[in-house]
């Protein structure tokens, strides 16, 4: 069953192949028809290329075109991805917020997710001439809250989301046209050396 069109969210069901927008979140911060196209497009754009990355993340490549629960995947395709996706893993459990551990495992779909739609909306945005910073101000902005203390540890040990912070910060640290628009060196605080940035798509 649907959610009630004014939620803000979005998902992708593998069993439809479908992607699901509720009217909920054609709003600001995610979509506003009076603002900058690139804005949009780091908001809205960026949660259009979560959704659909996740027809290919580590449970939504199960599936066929047809929403089958079926192996279409070549074994060395597949043993690359597995290896891709374990890259993955460990980089995220290499990150924290307030002391707290990010489980890079239970939130591997997800960060699958966002950094597809990061990589999406940043080769869109590099043909049509966007300025990376705005792009990247506006994907941050989309993902800005504030968690009680209580409320962060249980979300990082149930949710399958990375809080966040981390939804922002470990996307763009392993974006590495971010290091260019922002002139990010060795030593500042959102660096990771190339080697360790992962890329899937």
């Amino acid at each position: 069953m649907p959610p009630p069109p004014q939620t803000v969210n979005a998902y992708y069901n593998p069993e439809n192949n479908e992607i699901v927008f509720p009217a909920g979140i054609l709003q600001a911060p995610f979509y506003d028809p009076e603002a900058e196209p690139v804005t949009n497009l780091g908001g809205i754009g960026a949660v259009i290329g979560h959704e659909i990355t996740h027809a290919f993340d580590t449970s939504g490549s199960q599936y066929d075109e047809k929403g089958n629960l079926r192996d279409w995947w070549t074994p060395q395709d597949k043993q690359r991805f597995r290896e891709l996706a374990q890259k993955v893993i460990d980089y995220y459990d290499t990150m924290e917020v307030n002391g707290n551990q990010v489980n890079g495992t239970l939130s591997v779909t997800e960060n699958i997710a966002d950094l597809g739609g990061v990589s999406c909306i940043t080769e869109i945005a590099k043909e049509k001439g966007y300025d990376l910073k705005e792009l990247y101000h506006a994907y941050g902005v989309i993902w800005a809250t504030k968690y009680r203390d209580d409320y962060l540890s249980y979300i990082m040990t149930n949710d399958t989301h990375s809080p966040g912070i981390t939804r922002v910060n470990a996307v763009l640290s392993a974006t590495d046209d971010f290091y260019t628009a922002f002139g990010v060196r060795e030593g500042d605080g959102m660096y990771r050396r190339p080697e360790d940035r992962p890329h899937i798509w």
